[in-house]
């Protein structure tokens, strides 16, 4: 529905007129398409969405036509409309085992990525990248590189330049990387400094003790995604992903140093307040 109604409304702004943009229709259709879904009626929720593709081949023919009849061949039309003509014919012309399918009308740039979970077997955005310190600061665990990664990398091909920009943002060398058992196969160069979860060979000692820190990254995730936006990114393209990424790790620093700030400022009150004891030696 949402690119039907796009779609006229680029063309109505081309001035391109038409005798139906089937935008009532479309509404009409998704609303019936809600309601077979809803009740998993998947035979009539395939005929609607057979419907509203016909729909969209209907409208994209109207507005070449209409482009014809204005004298305008499709390098002449306006750049945004021109955009939303080719979105239309990969929805229209899109399989179902194809790697970059356009899942959002408005946001084309989204990807699926397969999670394997039984509670979320897909999501649908892009990639992050995460870092952070194992042993915990003063303030605790500190997100140190966040970046967002486009085109579906596989997990071990983006450990070296994730390590690069840690140690471009903090300005030390990066000793010992602990990681899941995604990224074997890793592309770093220094295969010595890195460990897996569940690896045998060479753990012991201090080793061991910071590899079990590993997963303290994972409520770290959970609170950047959903306390600091990072699950919902509200900013457009590529570019506002990156963006929304940066600042969803920005905003997770700041409310660590502003907890610890306040822990101290508690911690000075109690001790202020205390009765001060007169000592008087025997």
């Amino acid at each position: 529905m949402d690119g039907i109604t796009d779609l006229g409304r680029a063309a109505k702004k081309a001035g391109l007129k038409l005798k139906q943009n089937y935008r009532f229709l479309a509404k009409a259709l998704a609303v019936k398409a809600s309601g077979y879904a809803h009740a998993r009626q998947m035979n009539r929720l395939k005929t609607a969405k057979k419907a509203m593709r016909k729909l969209m081949f209907k409208l994209k023919a109207r507005i070449e036509n209409a482009a014809q009849r204005a004298g305008k061949t499709m390098d002449q039309l306006p750049e945004h409309l021109a955009e939303r003509l080719v979105r239309s014919n990969k929805v229209l012309f899109q399989q179902k085992k194809d790697k970059d399918q356009l899942l959002v009308w408005h946001a084309p740039e989204v990807e699926i990525i397969a999670k394997g979970k039984a509670r979320s077997p897909y999501e649908f955005g892009c990639k992050v990248s995460l870092a952070t310190n194992v042993n915990p600061a003063k303030a605790g665990h500190f997100i140190l590189s966040s970046r967002a990664l486009h085109g579906r990398p596989y997990d071990g091909h983006t450990l070296a330049s994730t390590i690069e920009n840690v140690e471009a943002i903090t300005g030390c060398e990066i000793s010992k990387a602990y990681v899941d058992k995604g990224y074997k196969g890793h592309d770093y160069e220094y295969k010595h400094r890195v460990y897996k979860s569940g690896q045998r060979r060479g753990v012991f000692g201090k080793i061991k003790q910071e590899l079990k820190r590993r997963s303290a990254i994972e409520p770290i995730i959970g609170h950047a995604k959903h306390d600091h936006r990072m699950d919902r990114c509200r900013l457009k393209g590529k570019k506002g992903d990156q963006i929304n990424a940066i600042f969803a790790a920005i905003g997770f620093n700041f409310k660590q140093i502003l907890n610890w700030l306040a822990l101290v400022y508690c911690i000075c009150i109690q001790l202020l307040h205390t009765d001060t004891i007169n000592y008087q030696p025997a």
